[in-house]
């Protein structure tokens, strides 16, 4: 912003309707908890119901002892610079006994393996609260993800393209081949895709994939964006982000695993009146032009938090799922798959997935679990 005063002017306007979504969430006949991870958006919700809403919330953070995976270092010094009443469970490779019981709430193969985390975490809230805020809508809404940057320094004005591409901080190379496979498929579609066609023909059976018409699945894509046509390239990822990614996978989750255990969550972020606020924010209220997102928010926890607990980098909700999986067990995976992939997944594909090796990642591993719990299930 040219003006840093008008920055302000929308900090507070931002923060002045969050602390009433907040006060109204914190408004129950049982005591109300916080999930604290550590990041952004959480910490944020904290900040504000312990400083504005004045309310003493107990806040419940999930870690591992990865310190590869963990960051209960930073909810809990969040949490002593706020207040907050804070516990932590620590997750171990003993407790993924537990990660079928996990992949069997969803009823349908679940891909994201956050679920785990999500799963613990609630469960320690509810031996203790009934109902818990989330942050849940934040990246959605303030251009929160790493995927903003890429699809902009791929496909975005000259001027951004040249920005990010300068900033860019070595990310995954199938990005550049997003850029060229764009060519078949709308910009939006290549975003967004996590599934190309090379993985698709290593994971399909020929007769599965002659079902489908890709072609006709762009097509069905591109009429669908066409509501966020006059937005600017960012607002169209954030849309197909808020109306696919963020009710199919984010909210799905957080929904299964807190009900797994009879929890209720509420996530301020999603207060009708923050979502109007976000659709009409400029650019560099979301992401500055050193690539620097959810500028806006950040503006608002630094009044809360000191500098080192806000300015890091983000760290997504990951686990060490690989890490759990030695060869023997890998080898028990592959045999399961085999026995029930049927006619439309290939039986070789379990030699990739896992592999637990560079071919793959925790991401397909996980995956690849969550469909063979899903398929076991039907037999």
């Amino acid at each position: 912003f040219a003006k840093e005063p008008r920055f302000d002017d929308l900090a507070d306007e931002l923060e002045a309707i969050l602390t009433d979504a907040v006060r109204i969430r914190l408004l129950a006949d049982v005591p109300v908890g916080l999930f604290l991870s550590g990041g952004m958006d959480s910490s944020l919700i904290g900040a504000i119901a312990s400083r504005r809403a004045g309310v003493a919330v107990k806040a419940y953070t999930v870690g591992f002892s990865d310190v590869r995976f963990d960051e209960t270092k930073y909810a809990s010094a969040i949490a002593r610079k706020l207040g907050l009443e804070h516990e932590v469970l620590v997750v171990t490779q003993d407790m993924r006994s537990a990660c079928e019981q996990i992949a069997r709430h969803f009823d349908e193969p679940f891909g994201d393996s956050s679920a785990v985390p999500t799963f613990f975490v609630s469960k320690l809230a509810r031996e203790r609260v009934k109902a818990v805020l989330g942050g849940d809508g934040g990246d959605e809404l303030f251009a929160g993800y790493d995927s903003y940057i890429e699809g902009l320094r791929l496909w975005g004005p000259p001027q951004q393209r040249r920005a990010f591409g300068r900033n860019r901080r070595g990310l995954d190379i199938l990005w550049d081949w997003r850029k060229r496979a764009a060519i078949e498929a709308d910009r939006l579609t290549m975003w967004e895709m996590t599934l190309g066609p090379f993985r698709r023909r290593r994971l399909f059976t020929k007769k599965a994939i002659d079902e489908v018409d890709m072609r006709q699945v762009y097509l069905d894509r591109e009429r669908w964006y066409g509501r966020a046509r006059k937005a600017d390239f960012l607002g169209q990822m954030q849309f197909v982000n808020f109306k696919t990614y963020l009710p199919d996978d984010i909210l799905v989750k957080v929904d299964r695993m807190s009900m797994a255990h009879g929890l209720e969550c509420r996530s301020p972020f999603l207060d009708y009146r923050i979502i109007e606020f976000a659709s009409r924010l400029p650019f560099d209220a979301k992401i500055s032009s050193n690539g620097e997102r959810k500028r806006l928010l950040k503006h608002i926890l630094r009044r809360y938090l000191p500098a080192e607990l806000v300015d890091r980098p983000k760290k997504g909700f990951s686990i060490p799922w690989l890490e759990w999986h030695d060869e023997d067990e890998n080898e028990r995976l592959r045999a399961r798959w085999r026995q029930v992939c049927g006619e439309w997944l290939r039986p070789e594909a379990a030699d990739w997935i896992f592999s637990g090796r560079n071919d793959s990642s925790g991401m397909w591993h996980w995956r690849g679990y969550a469909t063979l719990v899903f398929l076991e299930t039907l037999r």
